[in-house]
């Protein structure tokens, strides 16, 4: 594994394989990038829906990373679902002390695409406060985008979007938003 990239993804277990640390492995295989992981929360889903969660202790959430990071040389890590502020607080804490200096794609999972509710109340003010200052590229949807800007009307969201992370010490440099179902996308391919 001498010339392998090697990545860590920090995320729940969908057993459905479509989602979670599950795709996220997928897809850094695919890359050919080799994944390492450490599970946030145990989810009992299918394409349909959600139907219960467990979260993983957040002091083995932390041994998880610390594991991963004194052994193996990590470049970048990829955060999803972390349901609670205790798993949140540990993640940074672990990326701190472990003075990982890589990329960080931060993905606020709070909501799963069936509409299912996967972070607790708390999660929202945690993640602004301790992952936003460690981010390099944060990838909210658009409803996420909507919660952390505080706002509930959709156009409201649009136009705060890119102050999310402003005056909160975040280093991201760039942010991104779904688009609603009825938009087309921004750029359009050249016809030649």
């Amino acid at each position: 594994m001498k010339n392998v990239s090697m990545a860590m993804t920090i995320a729940g277990s969908d057993c459905s394989g479509g989602a979670g640390v599950q795709a996220d492995i997928k897809t850094m295989s695919a890359l050919g990038v080799f994944a390492s992981s450490c599970i946030t929360a145990l989810t009992c889903q299918n394409t349909m829906g959600v139907t219960d969660i467990m979260a993983v202790k957040d002091t083995i959430v932390r041994g998880q990373i610390d594991a991963v990071l004194s052994d193996l040389p990590i470049k970048s890590v990829k955060i999803g679902m972390l349901f609670n502020s205790d798993i949140c607080k540990s993640v940074s804490e672990a990326l701190r002390t472990n003075n990982f200096c890589g990329t960080v794609v931060l993905d606020p999972v709070m909501v799963a695409t069936s509409g299912s509710n996967l972070a607790s109340e708390s999660l929202k003010d945690a993640m602004i406060k301790y992952l936003f200052p460690l981010s390099t590229l944060i990838t909210p949807n658009l409803h996420e985008a909507e919660v952390l800007a505080g706002c509930e009307e959709r156009y409201v969201a649009c136009r705060r979007k890119n102050s999310l992370t402003r005056g909160k010490g975040s280093a991201c440099k760039r942010r991104t938003f779904g688009r609603r179902k009825s938009q087309k996308p921004a750029h359009k391919k050249s016809k030649r």
